[in-house]
This record gives structure tokens, C-alpha cells and sequence, in this order.
């Protein structure tokens, strides 16, 4: 964040607890890396249409704009990975608050974390968030095209060519454009359509302001 003089809403909340002060730092890492997954969502849905007619006496031909679907995809990209990156913030966060020697900052995982957690409750909520569908493809996606290889990309076209005044279109839209299956650590991925992954970072981030708030609670 540029300037952590603004006021801000996750921070704001709960830098009002004293106890939360060891964790300024990481509150802010949090609401920017909100904000970066948001901006990358505006983003991606301001691409537009990316699909074309050329003109035709007969019959239209369809061309489809790879750039703005590269665009879109590496949006998505973007949008995944700070997400993934959030769940190792909070790690850092439940280290410095409530374990009573908190591990080293660099080697915070979270099956040491968990052995050293005494409030059970918290890590059944840890486990459930780590090991959910959601987050198990956000995980699996970073950790397979930062490590291994692409997954490439592709559209749907069921194209009208008319508009609603019976004109022909100008400026068209897939049916959808989605993310090919990978093979992750554990599981197999399917094709996913780029709305279901971003209600999959949507859930990854609501999971984890409760997780948040569970904290504030308990200290």
C-alpha cells in the first residue's frame, strides 16, 4: 500500500485492539493484497468483448482477439496468486498472536503452526479452509505454473450475430472462457470457467476475514 497514513478498513478495526499491534505490518499486507485482487477483477471484466465479425455478404466470419484473451487470463493469473498469498499472511498473523514462542517469520508453516496451536477451534478452521476445494485449486494452480507449466486458456463461442434491433453486432462476447484441467499435488482439476474461479477467490477471502474476526474474539 502506498500510504499506510489512509484510513483503512481491516486495519482500522482492528489496530484499535492493543494486541494487535505486533501485527500491523501483516494487517497491511493483507488489506492491499485485497485490493490488488479486486483491481485485477476490474480488470479482467473491463477486457470486454473479445470476439469479432468480419463483414460478409453471406455469412459473418468470427475473430477473436487473443490478445484480450491473454489479457484476461493473466488477470486471472494475477487475481489466483495474491489470493493463494493470503492464507500464508493470516499464518503469520496466528503465529505472532498466539503461540507463546512464535516461530521464526521466515519458516511459519502451517503444519508446525498447528502442533503448536492450542486453541483447537481455530485450527479446525485453519484445516477446513486449507484443505477446501477452493482453496486446494488456488494452491495447486500457483504451485503448477510456477513450477511446472502453463495451463492454457480458452473460449466458448454461441455467438448471435444479430443485435437486439436485428443489426449485426459490433462487439461480441464468448459464451465463456475458462482455464484448461491440470494435475495438482492430490487432486485432479477440471476445466474451470474464469467466473467460477473468481467465486472461488471470493470465498478463499470471506473465509479468511472470518478467520479475522475469530481471532479478534479470542484475543
Amino acid at each position: 500500500m502506498s500510504d499506510k497514513k489512509q484510513t483503512n478498513s481491516i486495519v482500522s478495526q482492528y489496530l484499535s485492539n492493543s494486541k494487535w499491534h505486533s501485527c500491523e505490518e501483516f494487517l497491511y499486507a493483507i488489506e492491499d493484497k485485497i485490493r490488488k485482487i479486486e483491481y485485477h477483477r476490474k480488470q479482467e471484466e473491463e477486457q470486454g468483448g473479445f470476439i469479432y465479425y468480419k463483414p460478409h455478404p453471406k455469412e459473418p466470419k468470427i475473430i477473436e482477439s487473443s490478445e484480450r484473451l491473454f489479457n484476461c487470463a493473466t488477470e486471472i493469473e494475477a487475481m489466483i496468486q495474491v489470493t493463494n498469498s493470503l492464507f500464508d499472511v493470516l499464518l503469520q498473523i496466528v503465529n505472532r498472536l498466539l503461540l507463546t514462542n512464535p516461530l521464526d517469520e521466515e519458516n511459519v508453516k502451517f503444519k508446525d503452526l498447528k502442533n503448536n496451536l492450542q486453541n483447537q477451534s481455530l485450527c479446525t478452521k485453519l484445516t477446513t479452509l486449507l484443505n477446501s476445494d477452493e482453496f486446494q485449486y488456488i494452491r495447486d494452480f500457483c504451485n503448477y505454473i510456477k513450477h511446472r507449466k502453463l495451463i492454457y486458456n480458452k473460449s466458448q463461442i454461441n455467438v448471435n450475430f444479430k443485435d437486439k434491433n436485428g443489426n449485426l453486432a459490433k462487439d461480441l462476447k464468448p459464451t465463456y472462457w475458462s482455464f484448461q484441467g491440470f494435475q495438482g499435488k492430490n487432486s485432479t482439476h477440471q476445466e474451470k470457467k474464469s467466473a467460477d474461479i473468481k467465486a472461488y477467490a471470493d470465498k478463499v477471502v470471506n473465509e479468511i476475514l472470518k478467520l479475522l474476526n475469530d481471532l479478534n474474539t479470542i484475543l
